[in-house]
């Protein structure tokens, strides 16, 4: 009898730890995984879930920042800057001496993001006001590692916390925007003129745009500088790259150029926009521009019609609107044209200063 007690209370002590492991297991089970795939448990989730949203949120707010000024958060890094339409840092050069490349390397402009984004997250975070019925303590600073992929950029952060009785440290978020590529582009077409006896390499830019579905722009300033405008058309929301180059200069004035617009055929009937140079406005003027057909275009019953809440363009092809504050920025805008049945578009830049 005895000895069946005790093999029964042992039976009961193995019962109670596998009922304790099993628990243990099942509320392992029931972790919730990040955007970093590390688990948390329920209970913190919130909080983790909450900094990684506030991550992306800062880190594309930080790419698309840097992208409009070459790749630079700290404007003080810049030794040469073209200030139209915004600070741009010029890539290329051509003096005496020959070319002069200046482009960033990818590890110095995935600082400069990764630099911007932690400023941002600061003010996201906002010292966790908005996360209620939790004690978190930090333990160490954020460190963000910023990463340029291809068609994303990927943010990891180290951020010792200890929120209730647990401690994380481990967050990421990835922002699918192809800053990434379009440095590469950038990059590599900038190298490419050293081999330009002038200007640019309009077919190399034109070959670019169809590869990778991008669009270009070019501002001329008055000193021969060529501020390229890179808008990425794999995003509804346009998403910019801004560089300068300096190249050597034609011996007459340089003309500022644009992608050619859609020509819209049947049989010998042709309808095409004339090609728009990247335009700029100033907030409180009138801005006025006449929007032409090719030579060639039938005109039977043409009308015009735009796809911006910027301005409305009448009928004969005529813009003119005067520019608000809320309106500054760089805009690319659509024109629309329709006659005798054939219709065709094109697209041109607007920078609102």
């Amino acid at each position: 009898m005895e000895n069946k007690r005790g093999q029964i209370a042992t039976f009961i002590i193995i019962g109670v730890v596998l009922l304790v492991s099993i628990g243990t297991y099942l509320y392992v089970r029931g972790a919730v995984r990040s955007v970093s795939g590390a688990a948390v448990p329920n209970e913190v989730a919130p909080v983790k879930i909450f900094i990684e949203k506030c991550l992306k949120t800062s880190g594309e707010m930080a790419i698309r920042e840097t992208s409009l000024k070459g790749g630079y958060y700290n404007i003080d890094l810049i030794q040469d800057l073209v200030f139209i339409p915004s600070i741009v840092p010029v890539y290329y050069s051509y003096n005496d001496t020959g070319d002069i490349f200046t482009v960033p390397t990818r590890e110095f402009i995935q600082g400069q993001v990764g630099q911007q984004a932690s400023d941002l997250l600061k003010d996201c975070i906002n010292n966790f006001t908005d996360l209620q019925g939790y004690s978190i303590a930090e333990r160490g600073n954020a460190s963000i590692k910023t990463t340029l992929a291809t068609d994303s950029v990927f943010f990891e952060m180290d951020y010792p916390l200890k929120v209730n009785d647990y401690e994380i440290n481990s967050f990421a978020a990835e922002v699918s925007l192809r800053m990434g590529r379009l440095y590469s582009i950038a990059n590599n077409l900038t190298m490419g003129q050293a081999d330009a006896e002038f200007g640019i390499c309009l077919t190399c830019y034109a070959r670019a745009a169809v590869e990778n579905n991008i669009k270009f722009d070019y501002l001329v300033d008055d000193e021969g500088n060529y501020i390229v405008i890179m808008n990425d058309l794999e995003k509804e929301e346009p998403y910019y790259y801004l560089y300068a180059l300096r190249p050597r200069q034609f011996e007459q004035e340089p003309i500022p150029v644009v992608q050619e617009a859609v020509v819209a055929q049947r049989g010998e009937e042709k309808l095409g926009i004339e090609s728009i140079v990247a335009q700029r406005a100033e907030v409180g003027k009138e801005f006025v521009y006449q929007v032409k057909t090719i030579p060639e275009s039938t005109t039977t019953g043409l009308v015009f019609s735009d796809e911006t809440d910027l301005f409305d363009i009448n009928a004969d092809g005529k813009i003119s609107f005067t520019p608000t504050e809320a309106q500054k920025g760089i805009h690319s805008i659509k024109i629309n044209a329709e006659a005798d049945g054939l219709k065709t578009f094109a697209f041109f830049t607007l920078v609102i200063e």
